[in-house]
Parts: structure tokens; C-alpha cells; sequence
């Protein structure tokens, strides 16, 4: 009998983002994946870590990690239209490398391009490294049941051995075909075939040699037919991706004909080593629970969005912060039944956003026009070719510039956050504008050199005193009263006092504001019970 606090089925990005949320917190958990630990897998479906799940990684101590994990600096993230990378080029978007482009005006960080095959291995050294988590692989669970005060799970190793592990709570990061969310008997909503499609894998060293376009990180191929590809460069130096958009039935790899694709998008035979083709299909779908009883799902077992923006891992990293910290909380009694329900709550209308968001962009990446003339020779050609482009990028751009999307994502209405009044701002895909209003992302603003007020969130609550001071200890006092983890921080900075409109900010241990007030609530008691998910009441300040 394995005893732990959290098993975690699924040592993909995702579930091993769980464990190093849960680790850094000194929470107990056993991470079990069916792959191999060391195993090569040529399919990566990961490429980008985006500028909110960075700040994640900055929490967990593994920024730098993740930004020199092996992608060149210099690699430009220009986004390149083109009948073919031998053919005629329609536009091309200058985005800035990795090493050029800065922290984020609204962030401590900024997005991170970087290979899965990178990634895993980070996550799952950083995540090994705290005592409270076990991993095992070439493992799977058979079978699990729940009971009143923990679930029982029996483990498969690969060589036939089997265990029976007791965990307090179990967690769902087993992927599209979760094992979890079947046996749990939660369905999908949503439209679960919008497209089959084909990624080809392949390696051609420095491939912008072999044609006149320059260096890009995603190219978009559109020709006479349409929009029919994009390539994406996995590791800006040898490895590629090719993107080819199907229809509505399934072609089986061995039946596809790889060669004729990629001379459709170089225009030209060319050298390359072929490494695998995976089929797989485009879905826009959300679990229809992502809670029963003591099991929780998250990632790709919860939501299963089209790849258009790069939102299905980063999804899943946003649900693990929020569930590691609420399992925390349930773990050590001060959390209450309320505060787990609220990730159902918080986590399923954020997926539901972004996999419409994802699916909204592959519309528009779809619906490109084209033309008989796109791939004329001439002045004229030319010249509607870049008017052409203008308008391409114009409908394509929020896949691009989703700043919206990473940093602006509400929980309101939450079970755990008290309503200020205020109105709630524009949910925009592709702008982000900082306020404080309970249920957002507290605001960045630089405190000192290097240190963001990101960097004063995390273990606990955090009350950010603009100058209410005697109030601000009160409030602690009554939350260590309860056993609610909280400090006070009295801040001095006129610009961050702006930023967030109010005395006092109370923030939560993910860096959700929880409330704000200029005085202290009238009723300490209501006021923690609501905020710690204690009760059914509802504080009203």
C-alpha cells in the first residue's frame, strides 16, 4: 500500500505542472505516467510556453530554466504567408526573437518558445526535486475507486507488478482519452470532430537555406486551393512540424502521401529525413465536470481545443495552479468544501473561452481567401499579393498577439471572490488592461529592480495596505485566528496604490484578487469563511 496525499494520473506537462505546484507547497503527491521516463517521442505537440504560464514557472523558481532550455535566441517568431516556401510570399509579420523581446509591459516575463521533448524533462527534474513527490513511470492505473475519506487506485508497472495506492484526492491529467473522466462517467460538450488533420515530422537542417523566405517561425500556406498547412519550426534548427489541415473522415497515416505534401509546401523537392506522421483530429470540446467526489480533471482530460494559439497546455498549467493551491488548503483543514467546488467553478468557464478563442482562430486561418492569380508572376500579382496580406494578418493576428487571453481571464463570479460593484471590463482576446477588480489576475508593477508585486504572492493570502495599517492586521489576525495562511504588506508606491484602486487588496495564493475595500468588512467571521470556502453564506460588504 502506497499512502500520499495526491495521485496524479499523467506525467505530461500538465500533470507534472500539478506536481511541481504541489511540491513547492510540500504537499504529497505520487505522479504516475504510463510513458517512458527517458523515452524519445518525435511527435511534440508542445512548442510554446506563454507569458502567464512563465510567471508560473518564475513562482516555482524555474524561469531561467525554461528560457534557456535549448531554443535559439536569435530565432526570429516572424509569422510567414506564402503559396509555398519556393513560391510566392503574401506577407510576412516581423516578431522578435526570444532574446530580443523583453519582459512583457504587464509582466514580470514574457512567452517562451521551447520544445516538448525540452519542457518535460524541466518540469519533471524540477518537480523530482522536492521530497514530498514520487514519480513512477512505465506505470498505469487499472482501476480506482473513491470512498468517503480518500480514494484507493490500483497501479500497473510495465513488468506485470501491481500496487494499491490510497491518496486523499486524485487528479486527471491522463490526456484526450482520459481513463480518469471515463471511469468517472463525465461527458464531453462541445463539437468533437472539426477537422482531421495530420502533423509530419521531419528533420532538415537550417531548411531556410533551401529557399529564398527567410527564417519564420510559422509559415501559412495558402495557394490556389486554399489554406491547406502551416509549418512550424520545433527546435529552430533541424526539426519541423507540417500542419496539414484534412477534411471530415479519417485517412490513416500509411494511406497519406507524404511526399507530394511536402513538395506542396517547399514548391520543390528538397532534403529532408522523415520522422513520424500523427494523425489526430481537432476537437473543441470541455468537460461537462471537471469535479466528482475526490477526483479532479484537468488538461486535456477536462478540455481538448484546437492548437491555434498555442491554449491547450497553457490551459492546463492555469488549472493546475488553481487546484494545487485548493488542495493545499482542503489537505491542511483550513479550506473548506466551497473552495474545492470552486475549481469546477473557476477553471471549467476558462476552458470553455479559450477552446471557443482557439476554435475561432482556426476559422479564420480556414476561411482565408485566395485567389486564381495568387501565384501570378508580375507588378500587378505583386502588388495583390501584398494588399492580400494586409487582410490575412488583419483577421489572423489575435492568434499572434493574445495578451488578452493569458493575462485577462476572470474567475467572476467565484464562490471565493467578493464583488466589489464595479462593472466587469471587456473580455478582449488580444488586449489585456490591468485592474484589480476581485476575481482578475493581480496587476504587475515593478516593486524594485527584479522584484514584481507577482513575486509577493504565493503560499498563502497575501493583504497588499495602501495605508488602511490598523486595519490590515486586523484582518490577518482573524485569518491566523482560523488557521488561514495570510501576511500584510504595506505598500508605499503611489503607482502601484493606483494600479489597484482600493486601501486594501486582499490576493489569493494563485494571484487572484479575492477582495478589495477601503476599510476592513464589518463581519471578520463571514468575511474568511467566504473567501476560504467554509460555508454557503456569502459575505456582503
Amino acid at each position: 500500500m502506497i499512502e500520499t496525499e495526491v495521485l496524479i494520473v499523467g506525467g505530461g506537462p500538465v500533470g507534472m505542472s500539478l506536481a511541481c505546484e504541489l511540491g513547492w507547497r510540500g504537499v504529497r503527491c505520487l505522479v504516475i505516467e504510463q510513458g517512458a521516463e527517458f523515452g524519445v517521442e518525435p511527435v511534440a505537440k508542445v512548442n510554446l510556453v506563454n507569458a502567464r504560464s512563465m510567471e508560473f514557472c518564475r513562482r516555482w523558481g524555474i524561469e531561467k530554466e525554461i528560457r534557456h532550455g535549448g531554443f535559439p535566441d536569435d530565432f526570429p517568431m516572424s509569422i510567414l504567408f506564402a503559396t509555398s516556401l519556393r513560391g510566392k510570399q503574401i506577407a510576412k509579420i516581423p516578431y522578435p526573437g526570444m532574446g530580443e523581446q523583453g519582459a512583457h509591459p504587464d509582466s514580470p516575463t514574457n512567452r517562451q518558445r521551447i520544445p516538448q521533448g525540452l519542457l518535460d524533462g524541466i518540469l519533471r527534474r524540477v518537480a523530482q526535486r522536492h521530497e514530498s513527490v514520487d514519480t513512477r513511470f512505465d506505470t498505469r492505473m487499472e482501476s480506482f475507486t473513491q470512498h468517503p475519506d480518500c480514494v484507493e487506485a490500483t497501479i500497473a508497472h510495465a513488468s506485470g507488478r501491481r500496487e494499491t495506492v490510497r491518496a486523499r484526492y486524485l487528479a486527471g491529467a491522463d490526456g484526450a482519452k482520459s481513463a480518469v473522466r471515463e471511469a468517472l462517467g463525465i461527458g464531453l460538450e462541445g463539437d468533437q470532430r472539426i477537422s482531421y488533420s495530420y502533423g509530419i515530422y521531419f528533420r532538415s537542417s537550417r531548411l531556410w537555406r533551401q529557399h529564398d523566405k527567410g527564417k519564420a517561425i510559422m509559415s501559412v500556406l495558402v495557394d490556389r486551393r486554399g489554406m491547406w498547412a502551416n509549418l512550424n519550426a520545433i527546435d529552430g534548427f533541424s526539426t519541423w512540424r507540417l500542419s496539414v489541415v484534412g477534411g471530415d473522415s479519417y485517412v490513416a497515416p500509411e494511406d497519406l502521401d507524404v511526399p507530394a505534401a511536402m513538395r506542396r509546401a517547399m514548391g520543390a523537392d528538397f532534403d529532408y529525413e522523415l520522422m513520424a506522421v500523427h494523425p489526430w483530429v481537432r476537437r473543441a470540446v470541455v468537460a461537462s465536470a471537471y469535479r466528482s467526489g475526490r477526483c479532479f480533471l484537468l488538461g486535456d482530460s477536462a478540455h481538448q481545443l484546437s492548437p491555434t494559439g498555442g491554449f491547450g497546455m497553457n490551459t492546463g498549467m492555469g488549472d493546475a495552479v488553481d487546484l494545487g493551491w485548493k488542495l493545499e488548503a482542503a489537505l491542511r483543514g483550513w479550506g473548506g468544501e466551497t473552495l474545492l467546488d470552486s475549481y469546477d467553478a473557476e477553471r471549467r468557464p476558462i476552458g470553455a473561452r479559450n477552446v471557443a478563442e482557439a476554435t475561432a482562430n482556426f476559422r479564420n486561418l480556414q476561411s482565408l481567401p485566395t485567389y486564381e492569380w495568387i501565384e501570378d508572376e508580375g507588378v500587378e500579382a505583386d502588388a495583390r499579393r501584398d494588399e492580400l496580406g494586409k487582410k490575412f494578418y488583419a483577421i489572423t493576428r489575435a492568434e499572434w498577439e493574445s495578451w488578452g487571453v493569458q493575462f485577462g481571464y476572470r474567475y467572476d463570479p467565484s464562490p471565493l471572490c467578493i464583488s466589489d460593484g464595479t462593472p466587469p471590463p471587456a473580455d478582449d482576446p488580444m488586449t489585456y488592461v490591468p485592474n484589480a477588480r476581485p476575481g482578475a489576475r493581480a496587476p504587475h508593477a515593478w516593486m524594485s529592480p527584479g522584484k514584481s508585486t507577482l513575486d509577493l504572492f504565493g503560499r498563502g493570502y497575501t493583504l497588499l495596505d495602501f495605508g488602511a495599517a490598523a486595519g490590515a492586521a486586523a484582518i490577518v489576525r482573524e485569518a491566523h485566528a482560523r488557521g488561514i495562511p495570510a501576511q500584510a504588506l504595506a505598500i508605499t508606491d503611489g503607482t502601484v496604490a493606483a494600479l489597484y484602486d482600493r486601501l486594501l487588496v486582499l490576493v489569493r495564493p494563485d494571484g487572484h484578487v479575492a477582495w478589495r475595500g477601503d476599510s476592513p468588512p464589518a463581519d471578520a467571521t463571514a468575511f474568511w469563511n467566504h473567501i476560504a470556502g467554509r460555508t454557503e453564506a456569502v459575505c456582503r460588504i
